[in-house]
């Protein structure tokens, strides 16, 4: 199931700013109302409701780290039920991938690009073309050659359900 198709705009090359983790603790009684207030800031690009040491984990992205400071001082640590927050920053991207891909085990078969049989165990992926492209082994990987026709084909994912074959 497709949630959205967007544009990507790498703002750190684009205008520069400063990317960082929070993670804050708060009042188990106020986490929802913590949630809600996290919606309503820009700067909070992701935020997930956790478990272990920390509450939620928040990703943001502003100018600077006086920005940073300003948020965390002046919006975050004002917000009813937050007990307390601490940041990381960004320095180096490592993966940067915006969703899970689609792969063996997790409910979806999906057919290697070059010689089109299934994919079991390992997947092989690779940009070809500003695509990504999906293999049963480096092989096929490393055989692959898009044809004229390749461009127009699209993807064939099937979705299954546990235990059952589509």
């Amino acid at each position: 199931v497709i949630k959205t198709l967007t544009a990507v705009v790498d703002f750190h090359r684009l205008i520069g700013g400063l990317t960082a983790f929070l993670t804050l603790e708060t009042r188990p009684s106020k986490v929802q109302d913590v949630t809600r207030a996290l919606r309503a800031l820009p700067e909070v690009i992701e935020a997930y409701v956790t478990t272990g040491e920390h509450d939620i984990v928040a990703k943001v992205f502003v100018p600077d780290s006086k920005a940073l400071e300003e948020l965390i001082l002046g919006k975050l640590n004002r917000i009813d039920g937050v007990e307390r927050c601490k940041s990381s920053f960004v320095v180096e991207t490592i993966k940067d991938h915006f969703e899970a891909s689609p792969r063996p085990g997790l409910g979806v078969r999906l057919d290697c690009s070059r010689c089109r049989t299934q994919i079991k165990d390992v997947i092989v992926e690779r940009l070809i073309e500003g695509r990504e492209i999906f293999f049963c082994s480096e092989d096929c990987a490393e055989s692959y050659h898009p044809g004229p026709l390749d461009t127009e084909k699209e993807v064939e994912i099937t979705i299954t359900q546990e235990g059952q074959q589509q």
